[in-house]
């Protein structure tokens, strides 16, 4: 087999990279295929930390306390290092009072805001599967994504945009407005069992 190339340097050259990235990737695949252990650590001296994210947040709320961890400027919202860690093991701990288990999916619909910071940190603190969801996803989206990954419980703003969130959620599953806390049960949303409001990003 023979390579035809044009008359450019540039296209030769990048040709050669790209035969030594294959090279090189054909290599590592070898390397790979030797390690016993989970765990691989090559770029720079430092190691990774061996800590879970719940531990670092407590880490840093130790080390840092008082001085500001967080700043919501659209939200008006300022929070210490001592104070996230707070809001983020209430909000854990009310995850886990509403049924959520160890391994359950829980997702995030909306905006960036300080609630999305605390729901992503509580999440991991209580041993959930985050799952972001698209803010701009429509009805149709938002049922195959929920149902795809089998989400358990979902945290979003009342309104985004153009989007009321509670009236498409209501529109997939009608029996939401009169489901007891925990329990809803839906034709559409089979796995689906709580929806927990963002209602006051202020707050």
């Amino acid at each position: 087999m023979k390579w035809c190339l044009p008359n450019r340097p540039w296209t030769h050259l990048n040709t050669i990279n790209g035969l030594r990235r294959y090279q090189s990737v054909k290599q590592s695949d070898k390397s790979a295929q030797k390690l016993n252990q989970s765990y691989v650590h090559k770029p720079g001296s430092w190691p990774l930390f061996g800590i879970t994210i719940g531990q670092l947040m407590d880490s840093a709320a130790t080390r840092f306390g008082d001085r500001e961890a967080l700043v919501s400027i659209h939200q008006g919202i300022r929070t210490t290092f001592t104070e996230a860690k707070q809001d983020t093991d209430k909000l854990a701990a009310g995850f886990l009072a509403l049924g959520l288990k160890r391994g359950d999916r829980i997702g995030i619909w909306g905006q960036n805001t300080y609630q999305w910071y605390v729901t992503q940190y509580a999440a991991a603190k209580a041993g959930l599967i985050l799952v972001n969801i698209n803010p701009m996803y429509r009805t149709d989206e938002l049922k195959f994504c929920l149902n795809k990954v089998s989400i358990k419980a979902i945290v979003c703003d009342e309104i985004f945009k153009t989007s009321n969130y509670y009236e498409m959620l209501c529109d997939l599953a009608p029996e939401v407005p009169n489901s007891p806390k925990g329990q809803m049960q839906s034709k559409n949303l089979p796995f689906l069992k709580t929806i927990i409001m963002i209602t006051d990003n202020n707050n």
